[in-house]
Protein backbone atom coordinates (compact mmCIF):
# COMPACT_ATOMS: atom_id res chain seq x y z
CA UNK A 1 0.00 0.00 0.00
CA UNK A 2 1.51 3.25 -1.11
CA UNK A 3 0.99 6.58 0.64
CA UNK A 4 -1.67 8.89 -0.75
CA UNK A 5 0.78 11.46 -2.07
CA UNK A 6 2.47 8.78 -4.17
CA UNK A 7 -0.92 7.76 -5.63
CA UNK A 8 -1.70 11.39 -6.43
CA UNK A 9 1.69 12.06 -8.04
CA UNK A 10 1.73 8.80 -10.01
CA UNK A 11 -1.81 9.50 -11.22
CA UNK A 12 -0.91 13.05 -12.23
CA UNK A 13 2.20 11.99 -14.15
CA UNK A 14 0.27 9.18 -15.83
CA UNK A 15 -2.57 11.51 -16.87
CA UNK A 16 -0.14 14.04 -18.30
CA UNK A 17 1.78 11.29 -20.06
CA UNK A 18 -1.35 9.88 -21.67
CA UNK A 19 -2.34 13.28 -23.05
CA UNK A 20 1.14 13.87 -24.43
CA UNK A 21 1.21 10.35 -25.87
CA UNK A 22 -2.11 10.82 -27.68
CA UNK A 23 -1.02 14.26 -28.86
CA UNK A 24 2.12 12.75 -30.35
CA UNK A 25 0.17 9.91 -31.94
CA UNK A 26 -2.31 12.23 -33.64
CA UNK A 27 0.50 14.57 -34.70
CA UNK A 28 2.20 11.61 -36.38
CA UNK A 29 -1.03 10.30 -37.95
CA UNK A 30 -3.32 13.35 -38.36
CA UNK A 31 -5.63 11.86 -40.99
CA UNK A 32 -6.05 8.45 -39.37
CA UNK A 33 -9.54 9.05 -37.88
CA UNK A 34 -10.87 10.39 -41.19
CA UNK A 35 -9.49 7.51 -43.25
CA UNK A 36 -11.01 4.85 -40.99
CA UNK A 37 -14.56 5.75 -42.02
CA UNK A 38 -15.87 6.19 -45.56
CA UNK A 39 -14.10 6.39 -48.87
CA UNK A 40 -12.98 9.39 -50.92
CA UNK A 41 -16.31 9.60 -52.79
CA UNK A 42 -18.23 9.66 -49.50
CA UNK A 43 -16.02 12.38 -48.01
CA UNK A 44 -16.70 14.60 -51.04
CA UNK A 45 -20.49 14.32 -50.58
CA UNK A 46 -21.73 16.69 -47.87
CA UNK A 47 -24.33 14.41 -46.27
CA UNK A 48 -22.22 11.29 -46.35
CA UNK A 49 -19.10 13.23 -45.37
CA UNK A 50 -20.73 14.77 -42.30
CA UNK A 51 -22.06 11.40 -41.23
CA UNK A 52 -18.66 9.79 -41.72
CA UNK A 53 -17.00 12.61 -39.76
CA UNK A 54 -19.45 12.17 -36.88
CA UNK A 55 -18.91 8.40 -36.78
CA UNK A 56 -15.17 8.95 -37.01
CA UNK A 57 -15.24 11.30 -34.00
CA UNK A 58 -17.35 8.90 -31.93
CA UNK A 59 -15.13 5.92 -32.76
CA UNK A 60 -11.91 7.87 -32.18
CA UNK A 61 -13.01 9.23 -28.79
CA UNK A 62 -14.25 5.80 -27.70
CA UNK A 63 -10.97 4.14 -28.71
CA UNK A 64 -8.86 6.84 -27.05
CA UNK A 65 -10.74 6.49 -23.76
CA UNK A 66 -10.74 2.68 -23.84
CA UNK A 67 -7.03 2.42 -24.69
CA UNK A 68 -6.18 5.07 -22.08
CA UNK A 69 -8.05 3.18 -19.35
CA UNK A 70 -6.34 -0.10 -20.25
CA UNK A 71 -2.88 1.49 -20.47
CA UNK A 72 -3.39 3.35 -17.18
CA UNK A 73 -4.53 0.17 -15.46
CA UNK A 74 -1.53 -1.81 -16.76
CA UNK A 75 0.96 0.92 -15.80
CA UNK A 76 -0.54 1.44 -12.34
CA UNK A 77 -0.61 -2.30 -11.70
CA UNK A 78 3.00 -2.66 -12.89
CA UNK A 79 4.22 -0.03 -10.44
CA UNK A 80 2.09 -1.59 -7.71
CA UNK A 81 -0.42 1.17 -7.14
CA UNK A 82 -3.28 -0.81 -5.66
CA UNK A 83 -6.15 -0.73 -6.40
CA UNK A 84 -5.36 0.47 -9.90
CA UNK A 85 -8.78 0.25 -11.54
CA UNK A 86 -10.41 3.23 -9.76
CA UNK A 87 -7.64 5.57 -10.88
CA UNK A 88 -7.69 4.17 -14.41
CA UNK A 89 -11.47 4.55 -14.74
CA UNK A 90 -12.06 7.75 -12.77
CA UNK A 91 -8.98 9.58 -14.12
CA UNK A 92 -10.45 10.39 -17.55
CA UNK A 93 -13.81 11.30 -16.00
CA UNK A 94 -12.30 13.70 -13.47
CA UNK A 95 -9.87 15.03 -16.09
CA UNK A 96 -12.74 15.78 -18.47
CA UNK A 97 -14.63 17.58 -15.67
CA UNK A 98 -11.55 19.63 -14.79
CA UNK A 99 -11.08 20.47 -18.49
CA UNK A 100 -14.72 21.61 -18.72
CA UNK A 101 -14.32 23.79 -15.64
CA UNK A 102 -11.09 25.29 -16.97
CA UNK A 103 -12.75 25.94 -20.34
CA UNK A 104 -15.59 27.77 -18.62
CA UNK A 105 -13.17 29.71 -16.41
CA UNK A 106 -11.09 30.98 -19.33
CA UNK A 107 -14.09 31.27 -21.70
CA UNK A 108 -12.55 28.99 -24.31
CA UNK A 109 -14.33 26.32 -26.32
CA UNK A 110 -11.10 24.39 -26.92
CA UNK A 111 -8.10 24.05 -24.64
CA UNK A 112 -4.44 24.37 -25.48
CA UNK A 113 -2.15 21.39 -25.07
CA UNK A 114 -0.73 22.73 -21.81
CA UNK A 115 -4.16 23.23 -20.27
CA UNK A 116 -5.27 19.77 -21.45
CA UNK A 117 -2.16 18.21 -19.89
CA UNK A 118 -2.78 20.09 -16.64
CA UNK A 119 -6.47 19.13 -16.62
CA UNK A 120 -5.79 15.42 -17.11
CA UNK A 121 -2.94 15.49 -14.61
CA UNK A 122 -5.30 17.07 -12.08
CA UNK A 123 -8.05 14.58 -12.95
CA UNK A 124 -5.86 11.50 -12.58
CA UNK A 125 -4.29 12.93 -9.43
CA UNK A 126 -7.73 13.58 -7.97
CA UNK A 127 -8.76 10.03 -8.87
CA UNK A 128 -5.69 8.75 -7.04
CA UNK A 129 -6.61 10.79 -3.97
CA UNK A 130 -10.30 9.87 -3.94
CA UNK A 131 -9.64 6.16 -4.48
CA UNK A 132 -6.98 5.83 -1.77
CA UNK A 133 -7.89 3.49 1.03
CA UNK A 134 -8.69 5.20 4.29
CA UNK A 135 -6.91 4.18 7.45
CA UNK A 136 -9.25 3.40 10.29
Amino acid sequence: MRPRIVRVLVGAVLGAGLVLGWWGFFRAFPDLPVHLIGDEKCRNDLGCGLGAAYVSIVITVTLVIAVSVVVAWIVLSAIQVRPAWPVAILGPVFGWLVALLLGKAVHEASLSLGVAVAAMAAGYGLAGLVSARRRT
